[in-house]
């Protein structure tokens, strides 16, 4: 992800350029996995609503 004009100031402020890392704690056993579906039941969460991605 590059911020524009967010990286060393200066005369002329350069770019910065960011690597995001996201991390989830593995669904690994059935009791995760269990709890991760009833998550997804119960919220009614879209990220890209405000994106305008159809669910």
């Amino acid at each position: 992800m590059r911020l524009e004009g967010r990286g060393i100031t200066g005369n002329q402020p350069g770019d910065c350029y960011v690597i995001l890392s996201i991390a989830l704690p593995p669904a690994d056993t059935e009791a995760a996995k269990d709890l991760y579906r009833n998550l997804e039941q119960k919220r009614d969460f879209n990220p890209r609503t405000k994106l305008g991605v159809p669910k």
